[in-house]
């Protein structure tokens, strides 16, 4: 079989119904959902090993993975968190080869990051007011997809409107405060953004046959990972979430890890990002010096930032021709569903990112570090 046959087989079997993301289910426990999709998802990859497209030990590295997730599940259920990230780590250990190889899906165009606050009490005017909580704030930190409660992390979106959505606040802008971010160029964040048919889609700007085919293999040993950490809550007004376990035990990992800094990952809330991924990502980017006060000096670091505004600031200079894309940001090609669908080129989102683009970006200023 040559290697483009191989290939052709990968990118076929990743379009799949059975490893679409983000899961949904009902009336099952999620590790009982879990099961059942790792069975079908290695139904596939035994019959890719009898074409010689997995090695045996390839195979064992897959099932190693649904086995030690499943594990770590069983332990936190028992009620011994720690003992499930020991044996989380272990596994995911394993993996940190494949998860290097998802970097050759990260083409990274441009440095454009954006994060949305919404206060309807109090003025938000300072560059800190849009950073991550400050340490005397950590009570605020409610459990969340990639959210440890009581735990700091920097969130930001690959555009305004992936902002908007992950506060729910698409057809409310009142009271929102958004602010531009820039980040270092030597950061590296784990690229789970590119769920499997964004992934198959992906995989031929990647020019090199064997180094393609060795991405889309890298995609499939993470995909029992990428896969539990890409399940849809099954209820929300729950405190507990047990969809959250493996995305925490993740941002844990991460920040135990020498290797990255942060996560990419898809937004679960709908399935737009198929057509248009770059405008649907989000991040995540644990601190990573604990203080009794203020904010990560590293993370400080590492991002600049413009001052926040509110959002509707430019709605009176916004004009608008709906059969031409006026707004042509780098990278905004693509359309948002925000009650019909749009070209993002010619939407309000695009042009305050144009906007805030052209404000100055700084770190905190008045960052003062407790030795």
């Amino acid at each position: 079989m040559t290697l483009e046959q191989r290939l052709s087989i990968l990118r076929d079997e990743l379009i799949k119904e059975e490893l679409n993301l983000p899961i949904e289910y009902t009336a099952e426990t999620y590790p009982s959902l879990l099961k059942k999709k790792y069975d079908n998802f290695k139904k596939s990859v035994y019959l890719m090993k009898e074409s010689g497209i997995f090695t045996s030990s390839e195979v064992d590295c897959i099932e190693g993975t649904c086995q030690t997730i499943l594990a770590a599940l069983n332990e936190y259920f028992q009620g011994l968190p720690a003992s499930a990230f020991d044996i989380f780590k272990q596994g995911t250990d394993r993996l940190l080869e494949y998860i290097d190889k998802l970097a050759l899906y990260n083409r990274r165009s441009e440095n454009r990051f954006y994060r949305i606050r919404y206060d309807a009490n109090l003025a938000v005017t300072q560059r800190k007011q849009l950073f991550h909580i400050p340490f005397e704030s950590r009570g605020f930190v409610s459990t969340q997809r990639y959210s440890i409660p009581g735990f700091p992390s920097l969130y930001l979106g690959s555009s305004v409107y992936a902002c908007l959505e992950e506060l729910r606040k698409m057809h409310d802008t009142s009271n929102l405060y958004v602010s531009s971010y820039k980040i270092a160029d030597d950061i590296k964040f784990i690229d789970f953004g590119f769920p499997p048919r964004v992934a198959k889609d992906a995989s031929y700007k990647i020019k090199d046959e064997q180094e393609c085919f060795l991405a889309l293999k890298a995609y499939y040993q993470c995909w029992p990972l990428l896969a539990a950490c890409s399940v849809r809550v099954l209820e929300d007004r729950h405190t507990f979430k047990a969809e959250y376990i493996i995305p925490q035990l993740l941002l844990q990992w991460v920040r135990s890890s020498t290797d990255y800094s942060g996560i990419r990952y898809f937004t679960s809330r709908n399935y737009s990002y198929v057509k248009s991924v770059h405008l649907y990502q989000n991040y995540v980017f644990p601190v990573e010096q604990n203080q009794e006060e203020g904010y990560c000096g590293k993370l400080i670091e590492n991002f600049k930032l413009t001052d926040p505004i509110l959002f509707d600031t430019y709605r009176d200079s916004y004009k608008r021709d709906s059969l031409t894309s006026i707004y042509l940001g780098i990278g905004r090609k693509g359309s948002v569903d925000d009650g019909k669908e749009s070209d993002y080129r010619c939407t309000y989102y695009a042009y305050l990112e144009e906007e805030l683009e052209k404000m100055e970006h700084a770190n905190l200023a008045d960052y003062n570090p407790i030795v």
